[in-house]
């Protein structure tokens, strides 16, 4: 009952996050946004807690450096931008090293190795996009940032390959959103700095990811 509760909570801040992205109508973004993995780790532990999970570190340290990314870019100067870019980066590397464990002791097929090219050319896409917009200083940043984020989805597609269930499958999609969700925030920060999407695929790409984890 009390994870049901948390749950109608988070998606009440959810909706009033947006509300207050799109119209203004009161200022506390701030607080709010800082609440929203929180309330995702919590609906994690309580669901583990009543159904004697154990409770996966890896996952509950990806949320908790993806609240750190989310108070950093709260601020908007370069310092604060490449803090959070630091710890998005990590909250990757902690479900990369998740899905690796799920891999393990299975052996993927070869043919998954060829969605390596996708992932590739995305990043090709993306870097060539904001190249130009960018300051020299973030270059290196951000093609460590793609790569990482890019070796994140598709360790999830290797875990999906050897677990083909409804909980990876979660959890790929969740990364894939993720993926879309990070681009944004890129071009947000050097294209267009009104675009509209980033929350609205950063908060349902970590749920996918943690309800994934958490039925597989």
């Amino acid at each position: 009952m009390l994870a049901i509760g948390l749950i109608t909570a988070h998606i009440a801040l959810c909706i009033f996050w947006m509300l207050d992205l799109y119209y203004k109508y009161h200022g506390l973004r701030r607080w709010s946004k800082g609440l929203l993995m929180p309330c995702i780790s919590l609906i994690y532990i309580l669901f583990c807690i009543r159904q004697n999970h154990t409770l996966d570190f890896f996952l509950l340290a990806g949320l908790g450096a993806g609240w750190l990314g989310d108070l950093f870019l709260l601020k908007e100067d370069d310092p604060h931008f490449v803090i959070g870019l630091i710890s998005f980066l990590l909250g990757h590397v902690f479900y990369s090293i998740h899905f690796l464990h799920a891999i393990r002791p299975y052996h993927v097929h070869p043919l998954i190795f060829s969605a390596l090219a996708l992932y590739v050319l995305y990043a090709c896409i993306v870097m060539h996009a904001l190249w130009p917009k960018m300051e020299k200083k973030l270059y290196l940043s951000c093609l460590v940032y793609l790569c990482v984020i890019a070796f994140m989805s598709f360790s999830a597609l290797c875990a999906l390959s050897v677990h083909p269930v409804f909980a990876y499958a979660l959890s790929f999609a969740g990364s894939l959103i993720f993926v879309l969700s990070d681009t944004l925030v890129a071009w947000e920060r050097f294209g267009n700095p009104h675009i509209h999407g980033v929350m609205e695929t950063y908060v349902p790409a970590q749920y996918l990811i943690m309800l994934g984890i958490l039925l597989g």
